[in-house]
């Protein structure tokens, strides 16, 4: 999970251990203000890298970082980078797998940082962006592509199924050392990686469990551990090349690519949710094959934006931003619309994530996108004023984060079981903010 900036060492002072596995998957939160790093949320691996394993649920300073230019969630580690020193990459967080990419042991209960650690390898290259899997890492150097970490679904795309704590280059499919290249930006889902190139195609690689590749193969494949084209179904069963694409992002087993027309919306994978835009418990059915039900596709679909775009203001999309499970894009008017799993009540539609319904079409699940609604000041689910001052918006996990222009502040909802919407923790049951709060600390 990316976080843009507009937008060292090992053990802890605390006498916590980190677990020995993980089982919270993207609790924490990160934010900029100006060029310092602030984070919330779970801390058991030292993922906010404030020095300790405890969690907060108010944003604090990551400690020992001077400007930061961008930084990235995994699910138990973060990544960031500098240009200020010489084009630095930092990680800090839980190393079982390597994903710190630092002389950090990997395993048992020190292999963990909870403060920044720098990470090499890159050659003397320029960092220009970084990414963040579940237990892996990328970064952009030159163009190229650099990944560490977890590999057991050949998510660094490096030819093989090993993990490593050593970053190497990503490589094109049919090659053994052949690099890819003339590449401006990286993403990565859960177990699978994404990199979108100058003339905007999209590479893909790692897990395809659910088709989060996005390619229409002669027959079914779990991975990839070497990087490949998009594909578009063409109509009659014939595969062209996903093109003209701006920016992408990646869910837990779900890609989607924004197109350079700045309306268009591309989402291939799963769907269990509803988040490629499609009703998940009814089949899908393309020129290639029909998927019984409708809880993935290899076949990017178009989400069905035209209710928000357009119109006197001649509103378009300006970002994109994904969740495990949900989306979030923000429109040039301000306002913020999402789609997918609300489960946490991080589709923002002010409606209580709850129903009679075993499907939950349009309370746990939306495949219909609506606008994240800012208020409740009438009382009545699914109302409230859907804003038109929102600049920034972060989706991470079960949570989601927007910045308002007119307050200078950040205001979270979705999941807060860890104080990673820097809110007092629910004494309740439900754990949640279903409207968006004024998050602490910043």
């Amino acid at each position: 999970m990316l976080v843009v900036a507009l937008i060292s060492g090992c053990g802890s002072s605390s006498n916590k251990t980190i677990p020995s596995s993980t089982t919270i998957w993207y609790g924490h939160s990160l934010v900029f203000r100006g060029y310092t790093t602030l984070t919330a949320g779970y801390n058991g691996f030292g993922q906010l890298g404030v020095g300790n394993l405890d969690n907060q649920a108010a944003l604090v300073k990551v400690a020992g970082l001077g400007r930061v230019d961008g930084a990235a969630l995994g699910a138990d580690h973060t990544v960031a980078f500098s240009f200020a020193n010489i084009s630095t990459v930092y990680a800090w967080g839980s190393n079982y797998h390597g994903q710190l990419g630092s002389a950090v042991t990997t395993s048992g209960t020190q292999a963990y940082s909870p403060t920044p650690v720098k990470v090499h390898g890159f050659g003397g290259g320029t960092v220009s962006a970084v990414a963040a899997g579940a237990f892996h890492s990328l970064a952009l150097v030159n163009g190229n592509v650099y990944t560490w970490g977890y590999n057991g679904n050949g998510q660094l795309g490096n030819g093989n199924y090993s993990d490593t704590s050593i970053p190497s280059p990503v490589i094109v499919a049919g090659s053994t050392s052949i690099p890819i290249n003339n590449i401006v930006q990286v993403v990565a889902g859960g177990t699978f990686s994404a990199a979108l190139t100058a003339d905007g195609k999209v590479y893909t690689w790692g897990n395809n469990d659910k088709g989060q590749l996005g390619r229409i193969p002669t027959s079914p494949f779990a991975s990839d551990n070497t990087a490949d084209l998009v594909q578009l179904d063409g109509g009659s069963g014939h595969a062209n090349t996903l093109t003209n694409i701006k920016k992408i992002a990646a869910g837990g087993s779900t890609c989607y690519a924004l197109s350079n027309d700045n309306t268009t919306v591309y989402a291939w994978g799963y769907n269990g949710s509803g988040q490629i835009g499609r009703n998940p418990f009814s089949n899908i059915t393309t020129a290639q094959n029909t998927i019984v039900p409708g809880t993935s596709s290899v076949v990017p679909f178009t989400i069905n934006l035209s209710a928000f775009l357009g119109g006197t203001n001649n509103v378009t999309i300006t970002d994109i931003s994904a969740g495990l499970e949900h989306v979030l894009v923000l429109l040039s008017d301000g306002s913020v619309v999402s789609w997918g799993f609300n489960g946490f009540a991080q589709a923002g539609r002010n409606v209580t994530p709850s129903s009679t319904d075993p499907q939950g079409l349009g309370v746990v699940r939306f495949p219909t996108p609506g606008y994240v609604r800012f208020d409740n000041t009438t009382n009545v689910q699914g109302s409230g004023d859907p804003a038109h001052d929102v600049t920034k918006i972060l989706a991470v996990g079960n949570h989601s984060l927007a910045f308002r222009s007119t307050t200078g502040k950040w205001y979270g909802w979705g999941d807060n079981g860890y104080g990673q919407l820097g809110n007092p923790i629910a004494t309740s049951s439900a754990g949640y903010i279903q409207v968006p709060s004024l998050v602490a600390g910043y």
